[in-house]
């Protein structure tokens, strides 16, 4: 009979690091990933703290605010792609900008999804377990 004592891979939580500077969004996120045992959830204020987070976690997705104090989620998104350890974590962009050539951009800048505030919920679950499922 195999040992199962320890957790496999598969049966830990996706982590997700979010990088966002305002508090009720982050608590909303937070309330509604905490619904799902499958998914845990890290915060960072600023796009500086978000990026150190994400270099020392290395988690599996980012959520990234694009109106961030310091660095925005642009430059943000351009170190993280510029480091060899982060390349690779796919990174959602949120914002409040919301026009087409808004949303183009964050595409071409190479964020794997553009999602608009205020935030629909079950757009962002969709957008998360997609890419979760496609790059674990």
């Amino acid at each position: 009979m195999s040992d199962n004592s320890e957790a496999s891979e598969a049966d830990l939580p996706a982590r997700i690091v979010y990088v966002e500077d305002n508090p009720a969004n982050v608590r909303l996120l937070e309330f509604l990933i905490a619904r799902h045992d499958d998914l845990s959830l890290t915060a960072a204020e600023t796009g500086e703290a978000g990026v150190e987070l994400i270099q020392k976690t290395l988690p599996d997705l980012v959520l990234m605010d694009i109106g961030l104090p310091g660095i925005d989620g642009f430059e943000a998104l351009r170190q993280l792609k510029a480091d060899e350890t982060t390349r690779h974590i796919p990174i959602i962009a949120i914002s409040a900008n919301a026009m087409p050539h808004d949303v183009e951009k964050g595409r071409q800048a190479g964020f794997m999804s553009y999602l608009t505030k205020p935030i629909d919920i079950n757009e962002l679950l969709e957008a998360v377990k997609q890419i979760l499922s496609e790059n674990t």
